[in-house]
């Protein structure tokens, strides 16, 4: 063992110079570390991982972290490729320093509140909620393990949270909304559609969020002088009479709420709305991406990416009840061109420039 001289003159050598590095740097860091640990320095190395923002190898910490992932979809897809990234990025490496513990209700909501509970009982250092169901379920579950929401619609208004400024609790994370949204996803409906008169809504009956956006929905519909009629429906398989009872209405176009089992079922949503031949705009540009015609909203991906970000802060000791609800940074306008083809609908010009991407 070095003598405790050269322990303290070892660390404040590194944790200075550690902290003016830049990422790539601090790779070559870690090797210098495990070096001094294999010097007798074990102690010195861990604060310098401190000083660096780095995370401990599951050889220094003892045993690797466990976040808990609830996805009510399948848990796989470009969302959570991105938390996973995010992860990686950070230093947390699954296999080494990091388990990561998964569950799936396969878009069966019911069994989201059995899930949390085996989560709660692996114990989870860390739980990652995927959407406002599995964030309600996982809020029932504890009370005490931290959670993180990627993605949520109104973290308030559902009740997660008491502010987006000081979320208090076990809970933080990102909301999916800004209240513009709803009166956007109208506006730019119309624009495309001149003649738009009758707006169906397509919402779950099972999500708490869908209140808010459909009275901030009904309120823009009465300004832009459109009428807008909610069709509910509580599972996959009753999209097929909404849609058919929107259409025969009959609705001139139809704005889909952001939710989780609409989100499962996108591609056979924009099947439907091609057979139909219904307009329709969408919360996410996933659904443009699989025939859906329009899709305004916020780069989910990003949100879900960004969560990795508060996964880490918590991971080293920080509060859920400290870290402010996030905002989304950017949002997409999408359009798929050969939906466009099928409905034959134009861009007016005027909406071009605003246009993120077009799509096949």
């Amino acid at each position: 063992m070095a003598p405790p001289a050269q322990v303290d003159l070892f660390t404040r050598a590194n944790a200075s110079a550690c902290r003016t590095l830049d990422a790539g740097a601090r790779q070559s860091r870690r090797t210098l570390i495990r070096n001094a640990a294999r010097l007798g320095l074990v102690a010195a190395g861990l604060a310098v991982l401190d000083a660096c923002g780095l995370p401990p190898t599951p050889g220094q910490s003892g045993r690797a972290a466990r976040v808990g992932v609830l996805a009510f979809d399948d848990g796989t897809g470009t969302r959570w490729d991105a938390l996973r990234r995010g992860l990686r990025e950070l230093g947390w490496i699954e296999g080494q320093n990091l388990t990561l513990d998964w569950r799936s209700s396969n878009t069966q909501s019911e069994r989201l509140p059995s899930l949390a509970s085996e989560l709660v009982g692996v114990p989870a250092d860390v739980l990652v909620a995927g959407g406002t169901q599995a964030a309600l379920a996982a809020q029932r579950a504890t009370s005490t393990i931290p959670i993180v929401m990627p993605a949520v619609n109104d973290p308030v208004g559902s009740g997660l949270v008491a502010s987006f400024a000081r979320p208090s609790g076990n809970m933080t994370g990102s909301a999916l909304l800004s209240p513009e949204v709803a009166p956007k996803w109208l506006e730019v409906l119309k624009e495309v559609l001149p003649a738009l008169g009758r707006v169906a809504a397509l919402a779950s009956a099972d999500n708490p969020s869908h209140a808010a956006l459909l009275e901030q929905t009904q309120a823009a519909g009465a300004r832009l002088g459109l009428q807008v009629r909610v069709f509910q429906v509580h599972t996959a398989g009753e999209l097929d009479t909404a849609i058919g009872a929107a259409a025969s209405w009959p609705a001139d176009g139809l704005m889909v709420m952001p939710d989780l089992l609409f989100f499962t079922q996108r591609a056979h949503l924009a099947d439907l709305m091609t057979n139909t031949r219904l307009p329709a705009i969408y919360p996410s540009r996933d659904y443009a991406d699989v025939g859906g015609l329009l899709s305004y909203g916020a780069d989910v991906v990003d949100l879900y990416h960004r969560a990795a970000g508060y996964v880490d802060k918590i991971l080293r000791g920080a509060r859920p009840a400290d870290l402010p609800i996030q905002q989304p940074a950017t949002f997409e306008l999408v359009v798929n061109q050969q939906a466009m083809q099928a409905l034959g609908i134009t861009i007016p010009a005027s909406l071009i420039p605003l246009v993120t991407e077009w799509v096949q």
